[in-house]
């Protein structure tokens, strides 16, 4: 293991442009926009990754940096539930309970929304698309995607990162920390850490982008960032594990080209996919 750095990687420099771009942050929209140019997927995909010689199982290497920068707050603001959708805005969102379906309130101001995450405390962590917004010709306008909290009782919190754009939440802890990716000044996807109190934490790990997947009530982040290598894609997938204080180790499977990781719970036990060695992904994802 190396020793770890108390400094940030100065992160991707690679522009989400072109053919490339669109199909990494394209996202179908039912309502009356058809496409949102926001991180739905990292910059780095799920493609194989060298595991590096002699690496054990778990978390076996350690990254220089990971210990993230503190953005402070972003630009906030609450506001009151609204109505639930109608069937006729032809989308919504939905809460399922021993099967029974609930419609979840609009999110005020929103041309479209999604939720992406909840907690046992029934807080709800999404994004949205602010109302009226005119697509561009890659999809929609970075600044005009926010991510947003919901509380028990209905009442959202919209919520940006300091110094970049189109904040999307991946995954939620019991504490109501909520980890995601989010768009750079540069137009890199690059995960983030937001505590119950609106403090942002970036996680930037490579030249290639990083993805903040889920986190624990430890405070505990898995994901995935990208690193170069000569192949189609002209990079690989690592997946990586981030403790409370931000120390950072790669996870990587004996044998195997990529692991790329989803999920912990509250015991780090971590879920996600791997690759078998020699398998790559075309330019069309197959």
């Amino acid at each position: 293991m190396g020793r770890l750095k108390k400094t940030r990687d100065r992160g991707v420099r690679t522009r989400l442009t072109g053919r490339r771009a669109r199909r990494l942050v394209g996202v179908a929209m039912a309502v009356a926009l058809t496409a949102v140019a926001i991180p739905a997927t990292a910059s780095a995909q799920d493609g194989p990754a060298q595991r590096p010689a002699g690496a054990g199982p778990g978390v076996n290497d350690m990254l220089d940096g990971g210990f993230g920068h503190d953005m402070g707050r972003g630009q906030e603001a609450t506001t009151r539930r609204s109505r639930p959708p109608a069937e006729t805005e032809g989308s919504g969102g939905f809460l399922y309970r021993k099967g029974r379906f609930t419609p979840l309130a609009t999110i005020p101001g929103s041309e479209f929304f999604q939720h992406h995450a909840i907690n046992d405390r029934g807080e709800i962590a999404g994004y949205f698309v602010d109302e009226g917004t005119v697509l561009a010709p890659d999809g929609v306008p970075p600044e005009a995607v926010h991510g947003f909290v919901k509380d028990r009782g209905g009442r959202v919190t919209a919520f940006d990162v300091p110094g970049g754009s189109s904040p999307v939440p991946q995954g939620m802890n019991d504490r109501g920390d909520i980890a995601g990716i989010y768009l750079d000044r540069d137009l890199v996807q690059t995960g983030f850490l937001r505590d119950r109190k609106g403090k942002v934490t970036t996680i930037d790990l490579s030249p290639i982008g990083t993805k903040a997947r889920d986190v624990n009530d430890g405070g505990e982040v898995v994901g995935i960032y990208g690193e170069s290598a000569d192949n189609e894609l002209g990079y690989v997938v690592r997946g990586y594990l981030r403790n409370r204080n931000g120390s950072v180790g790669t996870i990587a499977i004996p044998g195997a080209g990529e692991t790329s990781p989803y999920a912990i719970d509250d015991r780090s036990r971590v879920v996600g996919t791997y690759f078998d060695t020699g398998i790559t992904l075309g330019p069309d994802g197959r």
